[in-house]
């Protein structure tokens, strides 16, 4: 459940839910590096990608599909390594990503997101 008090001048929701509204939530323990963040991605090759970006939603007019190369060693590369249209900026010791991305109206909004290790939703989940 989440609660919200009351806050006059709030621009959203200034009454709040006193009574509560019930939320789901995703959770996970992160274990940050030296191990690999994600043990058993495929193996690293030059030029070819090994994880996906996707974007949805949020008014695109259709999903944008972004590629990255993903080491053992938690090193990261876009793939082609020249694709200006997105960056891709990990922090391994907390696992928050970040970055941008060219959207289909032409804009380039932020995008923020976690890294989730195990279970069912294993990978990286955000927002922009």
């Amino acid at each position: 459940m989440w609660f919200r008090p009351f806050q006059s001048g709030s621009q959203w929701y200034p009454y709040g839910w006193e009574e509560g509204i019930l939320v789901d939530m995703l959770a996970s323990k992160y274990t940050p590096p030296p191990a690999s963040v994600f043990p058993g991605l495929p193996v690293f090759r030059s030029g070819a990608a090994n994880t996906n970006l996707v974007f949805t939603n949020g008014l695109l007019t259709s999903p944008v599909f972004k590629s990255v190369n993903f080491t053992s060693a938690n090193v990261l590369t876009k793939v082609p390594a020249n694709d200006a249209s997105f960056t891709f900026t990990p922090t391994f010791t907390t696992g928050l990503i970040s970055g941008t991305f060219t959207h289909s109206d032409n804009t380039k909004p932020t995008w923020q997101g976690v890294l989730m290790q195990k279970g069912a939703n294993k990978g990286g989940h955000g927002y922009s």
